[in-house]
C-alpha cells in the first residue's frame, strides 16, 4: 500500500516518529525497517548532547511523561555510522535536526545536502523546554518560517522539509498549511493580508501591506452564492 506524503512516494503509509525507533536498531529486531514507509531519526544536533540526567521516562495512568533532553551522538557521529546503517538496513530516512540558532540550523543542513542516502529532513520546533535546552525557541509564525526558509536555502531542490511544531502554540493553532515553493515541504504559514477575490480574479496587495510583493502566491478564497435577483414582472 503505497502513499505520497510531500512529494515522496513511500511504500508504506506507516512512518515511525523521531524518537520512537531509536537509532533504528531497537526496531529492528521487531520488523524489517523497509517494510515501513519511512524511518525518521532521533533529532540530531551540531554538537553531541548527553541529555538530561536521572530518570526520563515516566508511566502514568493517562500515558507516557518523557523529558529526554535530546540525547544524540552529534552531526558527524551519525552521519558516519547511524546513517549508514540505516541505508544498508534498507529504510527511507528522514533526518530529524534541531538547532540553537538559524546559522547552526544553516550548517546542519548543508552537511546534509551532500550526505546519501536522505529523502527528507524534519525541523524539530516542537521542544516544549527550548530555552532550557538552549535550542531555538520558535513560539511565532516568523520564528517557523525563518527555521525552514533557512534549512530550504541549503538542501538541494526535491528534499522535502517538514516542520515539526507544538501542538499547543497559541500563534500557531489558527494557521493554515501552505505548500513550501522548493521540496514540497509542508509549513504552516500566516496568510498575507489584503487578498481579496472578485469574479474569479485574484488581486494582490498594495505595495507595503504584509510581505514583500512576489516572496507568496496570493491565497484564493471560493466563491460566495449571489442570491438572485428577481426581475419586476409585468404591469
Amino acid at each position: 500500500m503505497s502513499t505520497r506524503v510531500a512529494g515522496l512516494t513511500l511504500a508504506s503509509p506507516v512512518l515511525v516518529a523521531s524518537g520512537c525507533g531509536g537509532t533504528g536498531r531497537e526496531l529492528s529486531a521487531y520488523a524489517p525497517l523497509s517494510t515501513y514507509g519511512a524511518f525518521t531519526t532521533r533529532s540530531i544536533s551540531r554538537d553531541a548532547r548527553p541529555g538530561a540526567g536521572g530518570a526520563t521516562l515516566a508511566e502514568t495512568p493517562a500515558g507516557l511523561v518523557h523529558a529526554t533532553g535530546l540525547p544524540n551522538p552529534g552531526l558527524d557521529v551519525f552521519l558516519a555510522t547511524e546513517l549508514p546503517w540505516l541505508l544498508t538496513e534498507g529504510a527511507r530516512v528522514v533526518v530529524s535536526i534541531v538547532a540553537r540558532d538559524l546559522g547552526e540550523y544553516a550548517e546542519v543542513a548543508r552537511r546534509l545536502a551532500t550526505a546519501p542516502g536522505v529523502s527528507a529532513v524534519e525541523v524539530n520546533l516542537a521542544v516544549p523546554d527550548a530555552a532550557e535546552l538552549g535550542v531555538l525557541d520558535a513560539r511565532e509564525p516568523f520564528h517557523v518560517g525563518a527555521a525552514v526558509s533557512t534549512v530550504l536555502r541549503e538542501l538541494p531542490r526535491g528534499v522535502p522539509v517538514l516542520a515539526k511544531l507544538r501542538p499547543a502554540s497559541p500563534a500557531l493553532r489558527h494557521r493554515r498549511p501552505r505548500r513550501a515553493r522548493r521540496g514540497g515541504g509542508r509549513v504552516r504559514r500566516r496568510r498575507l493580508r489584503g487578498h481579496r477575490h472578485r469574479r474569479g480574479r485574484t488581486h494582490r496587495p498594495a505595495p507595503g501591506c504584509g510581505r514583500r510583493p512576489g516572496r507568496l502566491r496570493p491565497v484564493p478564497r471560493p466563491h460566495h452564492r449571489r442570491a438572485a435577483r428577481r426581475r419586476p414582472g409585468p404591469r
